[in-house]
This record gives structure tokens, sequence and C-alpha cells, in this order.
């Protein structure tokens, strides 16, 4: 009973205390909410001001002066990150490239102002399709036309899927605006000492650094970044010539020792025809027709036309009936600069680069929208293989060996050839284990330009990447006189109905029962409509199609629609590789003897492979020059330099009368 009692108090006591301890602890937990409430409304009341203050100074971000620290502060940030290893530091994003030191290229921000130059070249920018875009359509099986890919085609996927059917899901398509590269200037020949001008961003949206001051500055830490984003494409603006042209200096330099005098009012002319013309053609906007007109007046050579002032234009325009402002809005004098560059190429034994190169400007205009890289001593390199690629092997030196080992090292255009400066032929020499002088003595960098130019052009009707509906309606007049067409500003001339002569536009390479469905439902059922297309119509077709129109560039839809316009109803096939070729000699021939640098025994061999007319070999693409080179057994260059192209042209129209 004792016990019992003892443990009863004990329980008792117990319990009392736990109560006491639990209201204790209830009190504890008020005493630190009220606390930390207390603390927190002090902290505010103390800390209100300095916040204040502090956003009150905190510069606007819009700035460029803070957006430029901004970046740096992005850059220092991505350094910090880099470890001892002189790796690429690549976005994420962004597959690697493995190089030395990569220069960064600002995405967003804004071309510098533009440095001293000789003639202004023009430069179009160039805006590549992503590379999640829809795959390439492959031509039909059941044509008549070879389905084996060109040598361009085949650099340009490993395995190209088929098209989607035409009522498929497909993606956003995604057009960009493919347009002739302007060279860099190499610092050596006549043209180097010519006339300085200042191209000024604000006042042309074409011009660009020519590559004379712009030096590339390495960076210790290498950092790859996407190019500018895409943007809409803007047309060509109108260049005007100078007011006046020093025509006597030009004398001493740019045509020292020619044949050549000071027209008052054309300038510098040839009294009588020189050993070597220039293809007047090759600028846009200038037809047979006003060739003809030019050499009568005795320009022949695009470095006349170079160098033209305001007054020289206005005496031609008054001569010829062409207007004034036309020559400006085609933009011949830009043109013709950077003909007479890549043209100078063959007037000297060994092309030098120059010695610097403003990349990041290049990339920010030709580049803009693509996985490219600036590397100091490769310069611009692909960071992932490109949609659309070039054949490099197109280029005289450049084996299929050398070809792949440039494409394993970023290079995978003309385009980055053609921007090469002295120490990126060094870096490449010494990484291809072949001799500088060797690519300077084939003359890679000028080749590349005139390769590029030649692939990525529109219709030569043309002198504007732009035609207004006027240009459009001018031309329906002429040659769809009676038909039921009308004039697009994007799409140029387009039938409202189905012409009773439809053409079939699958025989052209690229063009498949997808393709040619796409274009019927847009109005084009004719060689006549693609071979006339300008470069505002490639931008809004290849919307149409889903494609990109470096593709339709790359496969030449617009030549080969021109030969077969040419060739309707011959007895002709077209080759992957040779282009158009007669299947059985046709009744006309033509001498091609006549041709410089064709004798007996090239003439036979052509005649071998089908080829009796001028007009063929007038339309030969890069890759069939290519071709025939190899197989003809002569200089892969010779075609060029000999000038076949333009040589037949003439030779065609002076035949022909067409």
């Amino acid at each position: 009973m004792t016990a019992s009692l003892e443990y009863s108090f004990l329980f008792s006591l117990l319990a009392e205390n736990a109560s006491s301890n639990l209201n204790s602890l209830r009190w504890l937990l008020w005493a630190l909410l009220l606390g930390t409430l207390l603390w927190w409304l002090v902290w505010a009341i103390l800390c209100k001001p300095e916040t204040d203050t502090e956003s009150a100074t905190v510069p606007d971000s819009n700035e460029p002066e803070d957006a430029a620290q901004a970046a740096q502060a992005d850059s220092q940030v991505m350094a910090d990150a880099v470890t001892t290893s002189r790796d690429a530091v690549i976005v994420p994003s962004q597959p690697a490239v493995p190089t030395e030191a990569l220069l960064p290229v600002a995405a967003a921000e804004p071309t510098p102002p533009l440095p001293e130059a000789t003639i202004p070249v023009p430069v179009e920018s160039a805006l590549v399709l992503p590379q999640d875009h829809p795959p390439e359509e492959k031509p039909d099986q059941g044509g008549t036309l070879s389905t084996k890919s060109s040598p361009a085609a085949d650099t340009s996927v490993e395995a190209a899927a088929p098209e989607p059917a035409a009522d498929s899901p497909q993606t956003s398509p995604v057009s960009d605006t493919p347009e002739p590269a302007a060279p860099s200037r190499a610092d050596h020949g006549v043209l180097a000492q010519e006339v300085t001008a200042r191209s000024d961003p604000s006042e042309s949206g074409d011009s660009v650094p020519l590559g004379l001051s712009g030096s590339v500055a390495a960076t210790p830490e290498a950092t790859t970044v996407e190019s500018a984003a895409t943007a809409p494409r803007q047309p060509s603006k109108a260049h005007p010539a100078p007011a006046s042209v020093d025509h006597e200096a030009l004398l001493e330099t740019a045509f020292a020792g020619e044949p050549v005098k000071i027209d008052p009012e054309l300038g510098i002319i040839y009294p009588k025809k020189p050993s070597k013309i220039d293809d007047l053609e090759l600028i846009r906007g200038i037809g047979g027709s006003t060739e003809t007109a030019l050499y009568a007046s005795g320009v022949y050579r695009f470095r006349q036309i170079a160098h033209w002032s305001d007054a020289n234009v206005s005496a031609f325009a008054a001569k010829t009936g062409i207007p004034a402002e036309q020559i400006a809005s085609h933009r011949w004098i830009p043109q013709a600069a950077e003909l007479a560059d890549i043209s100078l190429a063959t007037d000297v034994k060994s092309y030098s680069a120059p010695p610097s190169v403003d990349h990041a400007a290049v990339v920010a205009h030709e580049f803009a929208g693509e996985a490219v890289t600036v590397d100091p001593s490769l310069g611009i390199l692909y960071t992932d293989r490109p949609e659309v690629t070039d054949s490099l092997a197109d280029i005289s030196g450049i084996d299929d060996d050398l070809a792949a080992k440039l494409q394993e090292s970023g290079v995978c255009r003309f385009q980055q050839v053609a921007h090469w400066s002295d120490d990126n032929v060094t870096s490449f020499a010494e990484k291809l284990g072949i001799a500088k002088s060797r690519i300077e003595e084939e003359k890679w960098i000028p080749q590349a330009r005139r390769l590029h130019r030649d692939t990525y052009s529109a219709s030569g009707d043309w002198g504007t990447s732009h035609p207004s509906l006027e240009e459009y309606q001018s031309k329906i007049e002429t040659d769809y006189a009676g038909e039921a067409v009308q004039a697009d500003v994007e799409k140029g001339i387009v039938y409202t109905d189905r012409p009773s002569t439809a053409d079939d536009l699958k025989q052209i390479k690229g063009i498949g029962e997808v393709f040619a469905s796409r274009l019927h439902a847009s109005g084009v059922h004719r060689f006549r409509q693609i071979a006339g297309w300008s470069e505002a119509n490639v931008e809004a077709f290849a919307k149409e199609c889903h494609t990109s129109p470096k593709r339709i560039y790359r496969d030449r839809w617009i030549p080969q629609a021109g030969g077969l316009l040419q060739f309707a109803g011959e007895d002709v096939r077209i080759d992957d590789d040779l282009g158009i070729l007669y299947v059985s000699p046709p009744a006309e021939k033509d001498d091609l003897q006549k041709v410089k640098g064709i004798g007996p025994v090239i003439e036979k061999r052509l005649h071998e492979f089908g080829v009796y007319r001028y007009k063929q070999i007038a339309n030969w693409s890069a890759s069939a020059i290519s071709a025939f080179s190899a197989r003809l057994g002569t200089f892969k260059g010779r075609i060029h330099w000999d000038n076949w192209i333009g040589q037949t042209r003439r030779l065609h129209r002076s035949k022909y009368g067409d």
C-alpha cells in the first residue's frame, strides 16, 4: 500500500512538471516568433533607403556603353570557367570545333564603322536555313533524268532522306538570302593603288570592309558563339557613281602600259579592241546589246566601269538610252569593282591574300544565322556541317582528299576560302601539308570568289535583287504577251491559270513531284519563269517549297531552266556532271575551234561527249567545267582563264543574233 502511494505521488509530480514544461515551450515559441517579426521589421526599415538609392543609380541597360560592359562581363564569366586547357569553350547548344584560340563574334552588336578601302564592293547579306529544316527532295526516280548526284550535291548531306509529302506536317519554313560574296582586297596589284573611297553602312546596307584595315585580334580564351540571328532581307540600295575620279592618276596605276586614253565624257577608253577583254555580261543588268554598246564605246574591261564618275554614267546613259538611275540601282560600278578584282588574278603569276581581314564583319554580313566561329589562324569555320555545302574540289588545285580535310576543319563553302587572310593561308598550308606558294600560285582565293558569285546568283535579266512591279510588268509585255499571267512583287511573273503549253518542271535536277506541285500551286508552269527568277523570287519560292534558297542556287534551277528553254525540241539529255549533251549530232554544228583554247583535238573530244554547239558551253556550270577539265586532260583553270563561257556566248550571239 505504501509503495503504491509513493508511485501515485511520483506520477502526479511528473505530470505537473510536464504540464509546466509544455507551457514554457509554448511561451518560448511565441517569443521566438515575435522576435523574428520584430527583426524583419527593423531590417526592412533600416535597409529600405539603401535599396531605393541603389536602384535609382542603376544605369539604363539599353545604353551601348553598358551593353558592352555587360557583354564583357559575360565574356569574363565564360573565361573564368575555362580550365588551364586552351581548348575552345563551347556554348552547350553548339558542337565543338578543335581550334587553338577562337575569336568571339558578337551576335547582336551593330556593325562597326567601315574602314578606308579601295573601290566599294557590293555585299549582300546571306541568311541560312536552320539545321532542322526539312531534308532535300530527291529527283523522281521515274523521270528521264539520272538521279546520280552532281559533285556539288554530293557534299550537301551524308544521306538525304526523301522530302515528306506535300500534305504532311512541315516545320515552319525559314528562308535565307544568298547573295554574291564581296571579296576582300589583296594588297598587291594595281587595283589596290587606285581611287580610295569611304563606305558608310548608314548610306548603303551592302558595303563592308574589304580586308585592308580590319585586323583580327586573338583573345587568350576561346569562345564559340552563334552569329547574328536571321532578319528579313532588305533590297539592295542604289550605288551612285562618285562625283569625280582622277583619271589622269589611273593612267599611271590601274592602266599603266595600256593603250588607253581619257575621253572627256566616257572616262578611260580603249581606242581599239585590246588583246584581252572582259565578259561584261557578268555584271548583272548588262545584257548582250548593252555589252555590244559598251564595246563600241571603247569600254572592254571591268576596271573601266569601276572607275566611272557621275559624269561618265550620265554620258553613257545619254548615248545608249539606259537611265542613269538604272545604272545606279543595278550597281554596275561596285559589281565591276568586284569582278575587276577577280579578273586581276589572271594577270599575276601568284595571288597573295590580304594581310588582314575583318572576319567579324564578314560573319555579320554574309554568315548571319549560321553556326560559325572565327579562328584567328584559320578564319571563318563552321562548328557544324551546314545543310548546303559547296564542292571545294571545283577549285583548281583542290582534289577530293584536300576537300575532305578542309571540310573536317570546318571549311564547307567557297565564301570561307574567299575571305582568307595571309595568316589563314599560312595556317591551312601547314594543316594540309602543302606549300603556301601552291595556294597562291593556284589562286584558290580568287577562284573561290568567282565560284561563289557564279553559283549563288539569280537571272541576269535583273540588275537588282528585288525588281519592281513595273519591271515585271514590262517583261510581261515583251515575253508573255497575251498569256494569262500577272506580276507579283515577291514571286515575279506567275500564271493565273495553268497554260496549255506547260513544261515538265521535273526535268530540272532537284525538282521532283513535291516541289513541282508546290510550284504549280504558286503559278509556275514554264521553264521561262524559273529562268527569269530574280533573287526576290528565289527567296519567295524557297518558302513555298519549304527549302533553302541556297539549295535552289546550288542545284542551278535557274540556269538549268534557261538551258532547257534554249534546247526545247532538240534531241538532248541532261548529264549530272557534264550538263546538256546531244544524244546524236545535231543538223546545225558550231565551229568550236573559234573558241580560244579549243583546237582540233579538244574539239573532237567534245564531239565525242556530245558537245557541238556554242550554247552548250555557254551553259556550263562550275561542276561541268571541273568535269570537262578532268576528262579533256587540260588544266582545270584554263577553261575559266580563257573564258570559254564568255567567248561562246558572244560567238553564239554573233552567229544566231540571240
